[in-house]
């Protein structure tokens, strides 16, 4: 008698238990979710390697190295941190994104464009081959910078930018190709062409000691500064070429509340929409 009414006991748990759990996956159904205690664990990411990172289109490496790169910039550089991944190879290719910008940039970083995206061996570079361009697709920031901090960005082709709807000046859309606030990135060998924005379409600058050095900014429009629009800060622009940018008031070069910024050995060939 003890055994058989241990036997319902037992029984009487089981089918309890059962019904527990078939009324905690109805609730699950209907709220979208699993209940904490039987949620699938979220998949881990693995921390980058030492040393550099490496990005190429197609790629599907978690941990972006030269034999399995990544293929997402921004992936490389969400998870980086100094002495792991904080030195990127970009291979040449297109790169789109999602939300307001191709990539976002609130640490410190070094971007390299060009890789020619070789398994092995040295790394090798030339963007003039290789080209590395991040695509706004007309519909966002190519490249969004905020923050104390100071990353450094090399042949990269940044095009197609558009800040409409962003805002980032009060209510005027900043920024097409770049926006960059409160950081000190250093630009260099780069082209920035045919971005937009309401007010520095190339790049827009605000409380930024950036330098943009050895680049072409080409054929970007704005209301004001079509290459760039610069407000505070210590820019330096060095050794760059701007050409046919277009704007209302500043076509190439608009900088106003700085008495620091240096203009040296840059040249502009600009159009006013006036």
């Amino acid at each position: 008698m003890n055994w058989e009414r241990s036997k319902r006991v037992a029984v009487g748990i089981a089918v309890g238990g059962v019904l527990l759990l078939g009324v905690l996956l109805c609730l699950s159904s209907l709220s979208g979710e699993l209940p904490a205690a039987y949620a699938l664990p979220a998949t881990l990411t693995p921390t980058p390697h030492p040393g550099p990172a490496f990005v190429k289109p197609g790629g599907t490496g978690l941990g972006c190295t030269q034999s399995d790169p990544c293929g997402s910039i921004q992936y490389a550089i969400d998870y980086s941190h100094p002495g792991y991944g904080d030195v990127i190879y970009v291979a040449g290719g297109v790169y789109t994104g999602t939300g307001g910008a191709v990539i976002t940039i609130t640490k410190n970083v070094t971007l390299y464009g060009g890789w020619d995206g070789s398994p092995t061996g040295p790394v090798v570079r030339d963007p003039d081959i290789y080209a590395t361009v991040l695509d706004g697709e007309g519909v966002r920031r190519g490249v969004y910078i905020t923050g104390t901090v100071a990353p450094f960005l090399e042949g990269l082709t940044i095009s197609d930018g558009n800040a409409a709807g962003l805002g980032g000046y009060y209510s005027t859309d900043a920024g097409g190709g770049l926006y960059i606030y409160k950081a000190s990135p250093v630009v260099s060998n780069c082209i920035i062409i045919n971005n937009t924005a309401t007010t520095g379409g190339g790049l827009f600058l605000q409380a930024s000691n950036a330098r943009l050095e050895n680049s072409e900014v080409i054929s970007n429009t704005a209301s004001w500064g079509g290459g760039v629009r610069a407000i505070s800060g210590s820019p330096v622009f060095r050794h760059s070429r701007f050409l046919s940018n277009t704007a209302n008031y500043g076509g190439g070069i608009y900088v106003m509340w700085t008495n620091n910024a240096l203009i040296d050995r840059t040249y502009a060939v600009e159009r006013l929409a006036r």
